[in-house]
C-alpha cells in the first residue's frame, strides 16, 4: 500500500491520539478521591497528590493517606536506627506513592509504562491502566482497585 494512503487513512486515529495527549499535558492536582467497594470511603479534602503530563511521559506523586502522614523524630543515630526508628519510618514512607514513565492514550484510557517508581512491582508488573474523562481543567481519573472490589476515582483539577 502506498505510504501516503496507509498515512492518511491512519490520520483520524492518529489525531484522535495526539489531541487527547495534548489535552492531558500540563500538571494536575488531587482535589478528591473515591473508593468504592470494600472499605468505601469519599475524601472531599485529600492528601497531597501531583500528576505531570508531557506529550509522551508522566509522573504521579500522591500520599494515600486519609490524614496527615505521621510525623518522625530526628534519629539519635542516622547510621544505626533501632526497629522502633526504622518502623516510624516505614510508616511515614509506606503512604508515599510515586512512579513515572511513558504513557499512551487510547479513547477514554490512559496506559502507563513506568520506568521507574518506588514500589518495584509498578515496573515489572503490567503497564497501568485508567479511564479518565476531561471537562475543561477537570480531570477524572479511575482505576479499578487491584487488592479488593470496586476502583478508586481520583478528581484532579490543572494547576498549570
Amino acid at each position: 500500500m502506498n505510504r501516503l494512503v496507509l498515512i492518511a487513512l491512519m490520520w483520524p486515529a492518529i489525531a484522535v491520539a495526539q489531541s487527547g495527549t495534548a489535552k492531558l499535558q500540563g500538571a494536575w492536582k488531587v482535589v478528591e478521591v473515591t473508593v468504592t467497594g470494600d472499605g468505601g470511603y469519599s475524601d472531599p479534602n485529600p492528601q497531597a497528590g501531583l500528576i505531570l503530563f508531557t506529550r509522551s511521559h508522566y509522573s504521579i506523586m500522591t500520599i494515600s493517606s486519609r490524614g496527615p502522614r505521621p510525623g518522625v523524630a530526628t534519629a539519635k543515630d542516622p547510621t544505626h536506627l533501632t526497629d522502633a526508628e526504622k518502623l516510624a519510618r516505614y510508616e511515614q514512607w509506606n503512604f508515599f506513592a510515586s512512579n513515572g514513565g511513558t504513557y499512551e492514550v487510547k479513547g477514554d484510557t490512559i496506559i502507563t509504562h513506568a520506568m521507574v517508581a518506588k514500589n518495584e512491582s509498578v515496573m515489572t508488573g503490567p503497564p497501568g491502566v485508567r479511564l479518565f474523562r476531561l471537562e475543561g481543567n477537570t480531570l477524572w481519573y479511575t482505576q479499578k482497585r487491584t487488592t479488593s472490589s470496586g476502583e478508586t476515582r481520583v478528581k484532579l483539577v490543572r494547576v498549570e
